[in-house]
């Protein structure tokens, strides 16, 4: 693989999430596995059923190893044995766990290549009735927990 699938699901996800590209964001070169062949994984922090599984499919399809974190890892079963991928639990809205995340991935498979952040939470109802202690769950989840995974993967 000569970069050529890292670049297409680049392009892929920022087509799909409308994402502006950065004039200086710089891919880190593939490791080589043993046997010469070039290897590439991709983390989805906030791995679920939607949006972060159509981007696993996506990435084993151009032979990218899906590392996938969510809470609740369990419901990653069949996703996992269809992408050939990984897993590993992970509360973005705490430090601890998002830090164990990427020691992990470091540790297991190296640096990844590309870091998707997809979790999530959502407090429903008119904003006067929402409960301001689940409001601040989800900021959290979402907010907070993308700051950190920002951060752990910079």
């Amino acid at each position: 693989m000569s970069g050529e699938g890292l670049d297409a699901l680049e392009r892929q996800v920022n087509r799909d999430l409308r994402v502006i590209e950065h004039p200086k964001l710089k891919w880190l070169p593939a490791r080589k596995h043993p046997t010469g062949a070039q290897i590439y994984d991709v983390l989805i922090v906030g791995a679920g059923q939607g949006l972060s599984a159509s981007l696993a499919r996506r990435a084993r399809a151009e032979n990218i190893t899906p590392l996938l974190a969510a809470r609740n890892t369990g419901k990653l079963e069949d996703l996992l044995k269809e992408t050939q991928g990984h897993a590993h639990p992970c509360d973005t809205s705490e430090p601890a766990s998002v830090d164990k995340l990427f020691d992990w991935a470091a540790s297991e498979f190296g640096v990844p290549e590309l870091v998707i952040f997809n979790a999530s939470a959502r407090a429903r109802g008119p904003i006067a009735e929402l409960d301001p202690d689940e409001v601040r769950r989800v900021l959290e989840i979402a907010a907070y927990g993308g700051f950190l995974v920002g951060r752990a993967a910079a």
